[in-house]
């Protein structure tokens, strides 16, 4: 099944654990497909470096970019 994630559902399941973030381990399980536009990619990258992120990406040890790719 193919599935629409927007921006919100991207960030959420990237950075916390919780309905968005079982949404992204069914499409890593391949029991979805997940779909975007490239510009969808580019809000998406645009979010993930919000100051207001920050601290939390440093708490996982993540960066926004590695994120993103």
């Amino acid at each position: 099944m193919r599935v629409v994630l927007d921006t919100n559902i991207w960030v959420s399941g990237l950075l916390w654990r919780g309905l968005p973030w079982r949404l992204l381990r069914l499409a890593a399980l391949g029991q979805v497909v997940p779909c975007m536009a490239p510009e969808m990619l580019g809000e998406l990258a645009e979010v993930l470096a919000y100051e207001r992120l920050r601290p939390r990406l440093q708490s996982l040890r993540l960066e926004a970019a590695d994120l993103v790719s």
